[in-house]
């Protein structure tokens, strides 16, 4: 075994040591995080963007419990006592959720021209139609819009996907979450990503930065709108404004992008518990992640 063979396994032996020092909100937040990562595992590789677009979607739908166990919460849970999970309330609301952006879907189509949603684009242009009356459809007919906000005062719900399908706006991280979960249920196949300048530790804007990125797909490409253009999310510009970006991103890199915009969030807050909290699980999710020179 090499030199550097071994600092490896030292380093993910120190990082699992770490990562076993969380509470129990943490761990049963990283049990949530474990199934859905065998849940992607288990699909058939090489694993198709509206694929990674639902294991996205799973996330986002289970974020207000995942990265708000925290605070106040902390202080009334006893270690020593067993957690059961989320209760069945808990599944009652993301089932809502689900259902509250099937609506959003629907209301889209409907706004559309008939029948432009029914299947997967087959050309450049006929793709093109199907990105300009996804954000028309969003914006005019489903009233989404991207606001400032303070989140001294507002906590996470402009981040949460669940907040803003009530109040119809979010901030760019949630629109891009919003925007990427409908057009899987319009077979178009958008992720949401950071442009490569963003994706970093400790930027103050991140949950502000999020774009929507067009997935490639079988190794099919497109030169009108090529897989791996990006687009600012219901920030009145309609696609076709593009920024260059690297190719799909899976789908561990955006759960650990979306529990570090969180972060960000309990920063600015103030609120340490919360974010050691959410720190675990980011942890956890991305073992090439910068905060761990910081915790190592």
């Amino acid at each position: 075994m090499y030199p550097g063979e071994v600092q490896s396994l030292v380093r993910v032996e120190r990082q699992f040591q770490v990562i076993l020092g969380c509470e129990a909100p943490a761990r049963q937040a990283l049990g949530t995080w474990c199934t859905l990562q065998q849940r992607l595992a288990a699909q058939p590789a090489p694993l198709a963007p509206l694929a990674t677009c639902a294991a996205v979607e799973e996330a986002a739908v289970a974020l207000p419990r995942l990265v708000t166990c925290a605070g106040d919460a902390l202080e009334e849970l006893d270690d020593e006592v067993p957690q059961e999970g989320p209760g069945p309330d808990v599944f009652e609301e993301e089932e809502r959720v689900r259902q509250a952006l099937d609506g959003v879907a629907s209301q889209v189509a409907a706004a559309a021209p008939a029948g432009l949603f029914q299947r997967p684009a087959e050309s450049d242009s006929a793709l093109a139609v199907q990105l300009a009356h996804l954000h028309e459809g969003l914006v005019r007919a489903a009233g989404f819009r991207e606001e400032p906000v303070e989140w001294v005062y507002t906590g996470l719900g402009p981040l949460l996907l669940r907040d803003v399908l009530a109040s119809r706006k979010g901030v760019a991280a949630s629109l891009a979450l919003l925007t990427s979960c409908v057009a899987r249920r319009l077979h178009v196949p958008l992720l949401p990503a950071l442009p490569p300048h963003a994706a970093s530790a400790g930027d103050a804007a991140l949950p502000f930065q999020w774009v929507v990125q067009l997935a490639e797909q079988d190794g099919r490409q497109h030169t009108g709108s090529s897989p791996g253009q990006q687009w600012t999310c219901l920030a009145g510009a309609l696609p076709g404004t593009s920024s260059p970006a690297h190719q799909n991103w899976p789908a561990h890199l955006i759960w650990s992008a979306l529990v570090r915009s969180a972060i960000t969030c309990h920063q600015r807050r103030g609120d340490s518990d919360a974010v050691a909290h959410c720190l675990y699980q980011l942890l956890a999710l991305d073992l090439a992640a910068p905060e761990w020179d910081a915790v190592l």
